[in-house]
C-alpha cells in the first residue's frame, strides 16, 4: 500500500509548490553528473508515479545498503544504479511497472523535503490523517503467528517472519508500508472526502 501514500505526498509536495507534476529529475538532482547523460534526467514526477518513466519493474535492491544506512544515501545509490542503466527508452514513450519509478520519486520528495520519506510519511500522511499504527518492513514477532505471514508469489508461507522479512528498505516508497484496517479506512475516508 506503499504507492498511494507516496502519490499522496507527492501531491502535498505539489499543492505546496516543493514540487510540479513536470518536475524532472535531471531538475531535481541537478549535480548527478551521470543522470545528466541519461534519458531518465527528463523522467519527470508524474511519469515515475504512472510508470512511464522507462524504467524497469526492479533493482538489485539489496545493493541500495552498499550506499549507506540511512535512507536517502541508499536511495541515492538506487538513483545511481539507474544512470548506468543502458537503451532505456525516453520517458513516456513506454509503458513499464516499476516499482523502481516510486523509488525515485521518493527519492525526489526526500530531497525537497529534506528528510527521508519514511519520516516525511509519518509527518505528512499518516499524523495529519490520524493514522496511529502504520509502519515500515515486515510484521510480527519472529516465529510467531501474530500477524499476517508472508508468503510468495507461489503461495507457499515464507521460511520466517518479522520486521526483517520484507522488501528491502530502500524500496519503501513503492512497498514496504502496512497498517491495520482501520488506519488504511482512514486514509481512504479521507480521499473518498475529496
Amino acid at each position: 500500500i506503499a504507492k498511494a501514500r507516496t502519490y499522496r505526498l507527492a501531491a502535498v509536495a505539489v499543492d505546496g509548490g516543493k514540487l510540479k507534476w513536470d518536475s524532472p529529475l535531471g531538475d531535481v538532482f541537478p549535480k548527478q553528473r551521470d543522470l545528466k547523460k541519461s534519458p531518465l534526467a527528463k523522467a519527470t514526477l508524474t511519469q515515475l508515479l504512472s510508470h512511464w518513466s522507462g524504467l524497469p519493474a526492479n533493482a538489485m535492491w539489496g545493493l541500495a545498503a552498499l550506499g549507506g544506512k540511512d535512507m536517502r544515501s541508499q536511495r541515492e545509490a538506487v538513483l545511481r544504479m539507474a544512470t548506468e542503466l543502458k537503451d532505456l527508452p525516453e520517458p513516456g514513450t513506454k509503458h513499464l511497472y516499476s516499482n523502481w519509478g516510486y523509488v525515485l520519486a521518493g527519492h525526489m520528495l526526500e530531497e525537497v523535503g529534506k528528510a527521508d520519506w519514511e519520516d516525511l510519511m509519518r509527518k505528512v500522511v499518516f499524523t495529519p490523517l490520524g493514522i496511529t499504527d502504520a509502519g515500515f518492513g515486515g510484521t510480527g514477532t519472529p516465529g510467531k503467528i501474530d500477524q499476517p505471514w508472508p508468503h510468495g508469489a507461489d503461495g507457499k508461507p515464507a521460511e520466517s517472519n518479522g520486521p526483517d522479512v520484507d522488501n528491502a528498505p530502500a524500496l519503501g516508497p513503492a512497498g514496504t508500508v502496512h497498517m491495520p484496517l482501520s488506519d488504511w479506512a482512514k486514509f481512504i475516508a479521507e480521499h473518498l472526502a475529496g
